[in-house]
């Protein structure tokens, strides 16, 4: 696993280079422990599995209408098919929005790119859709201002291989 860290004014860049062991993430989740909030600590979410039917029912991320909260552009909008996500946060989210249940069906994502405009706001890791992305490779997320990262935000990724938080507030 490689972890990119680039600070606001990008003069600062961490990258770790990770084989069997965990002390790229310990060393970076030390850093992020001086800003943490104890109460933003919560269990990991149980995602459960749709049937077939609520997934044809369910709203396909890359097909969302232009006023949405989140408007992603995928390699293909076929769902169950795209392998790279970017998406736009155009307004403020919040962690309990449905946006985030319809990513079950881009369940195929490898890459998942999160950019915050400028009147958007994201203050959390999107832990939501990332429970519907068991193969996600690499996550991009720009310009979110993120106070704290649970303990618990990437558990189970195992395919999990890079994160960048490129200009984002941490």
């Amino acid at each position: 696993m490689k972890l990119y860290l680039v600070t606001k004014s990008e003069k600062t860049l961490m990258c770790c280079r990770m084989s069997s062991s965990s002390k790229c993430l310990l060393a970076v989740f030390a850093l992020l422990a001086l800003s943490a909030d104890p109460s933003a600590c919560s269990k990991a979410s149980r995602s459960r599995t749709k049937s077939s039917e609520e997934r044809r029912l369910s709203p396909n991320i890359c097909d969302m209408p232009s006023d949405a909260l989140l408007y992603c552009y995928c390699d293909v909008n076929d769902p169950g098919t795209a392998l790279e996500a970017s998406c736009w946060v155009f307004n403020e989210l919040r962690k309990e929005d449905t946006v985030w249940g319809t990513f079950t069906t881009q369940s195929e994502l490898t890459r998942l790119k999160l950019m915050v405009r400028p009147n958007g706001n994201m203050n959390f890791v999107p832990t939501a859709a990332l429970a519907h992305l068991p193969k996600v490779r690499t996550i991009d997320v720009q310009y979110a201002s993120i106070p704290s990262i649970p303990p618990h935000a990437f558990a189970n990724r195992t395919n999990l291989e890079e994160l960048f938080l490129t200009r984002s507030v941490l």
